[in-house]
């Protein structure tokens, strides 16, 4: 939680500021993609989502009190024009800053308060797992991947739609233990995901598909039993746990490197069945 903490303050001493996701995240001792988890985890927004929400609210602050011309206003809350802060108030607050100033009639409950320790606590998910900690062989795998953020992750699925079918045709396979690979990509917080099966060689990926390989390395290893089989409406809270409390509470350093959930050869969605989720550190 400290490490959030400290990404936040340096967000919030510098409103502003132009921030970028480089900057929050390097000033909270982690990577831009593992930060940028961590947070939405833990708040429900995006990082730069946050940034631009909490601008918009203390600009409104601002309107409430009269203080200063709304385009000087735009401009302290980082924005280059007066147009481009009255489309993103309105998205916000569902008046123009123009009408909110004069009637004062908004939706406050889009307004965004800062993060604090307190609000952290209470967010954190109450879940309680224990990780195994251990090293894991390099793996290869071939499979379908895309890249999502946060806002379109729910596509994720449909990768392992279109996998499952085809796996029969992937040269090389073993057992037909399958992966969850996420590579972060970007200082946005987008990530690239790949529904992958195990293979020995990399030799021959088919058309369409693409074959990656992970090293060999140390990691802390979560197991979710499910009970039903709604796979990813399921393992959201131990997602949200693992990313949004103890990666933040737990005292090891998550790596920059691939992370990963792994099913067994005999995985079928449904009642008992284990997914193993591997996170890395070092």
């Amino acid at each position: 939680m400290q490490r959030l903490l400290k990404g936040i303050s340096y967000i919030e001493a510098r409103l502003g500021e132009a921030l970028t996701l480089d900057q929050i995240a390097a000033a909270a001792h982690l990577s831009p993609h593992h930060f940028a988890r961590s947070f939405r985890a833990t708040s429900g927004d995006t990082v730069m989502g946050y940034v631009r929400k909490r601008r918009i609210s203390i600009a409104a602050e601002r309107l409430a009190r009269n203080e200063g011309a709304i385009i000087d206003i735009a401009f302290d809350a980082g924005f280059d024009s007066q147009e481009a802060f009255t489309r993103a108030f309105k998205r916000q607050f569902g008046i123009t800053p123009a009408a909110f100033r004069e009637k004062q009639k908004a939706d406050w409950v889009r307004y965004r308060p800062a993060i604090t320790g307190d609000t952290l606590a209470q967010l954190k998910d109450i879940t309680r797992m224990d990780p195994i900690i251990k090293t894991y062989p390099a793996i290869k795998a071939i499979g379908f991947a895309q890249t999502f953020d946060q806002d379109t992750r729910h596509g994720i699925p449909a990768l392992w739609d279109k996998l499952i079918p085809q796996m029969g045709a992937v040269p090389n396979m073993t057992d037909g233990t399958t992966y969850g690979l996420c590579k972060g990509t970007d200082g946005e917080g987008s990530f690239t995901y790949m529904a992958g099966v195990e293979v020995t060689s990399l030799d021959d990926v088919p058309d369409g598909m693409e074959g990656w390989e992970i090293p060999e390395r140390k990691y802390a290893v979560f197991t979710h039993t499910l009970g039903s089989e709604n796979i990813h409406e399921e393992i959201q809270p131990t997602v949200q746990y693992i990313w949004g409390s103890w990666a933040e509470t737990s005292g090891h350093t998550i790596a920059n490197a691939p992370d990963f959930e792994r099913y067994g050869a005999d995985f079928r969605p449904g009642k008992g069945q284990v997914i193993e989720f591997f996170i890395p550190i070092e």
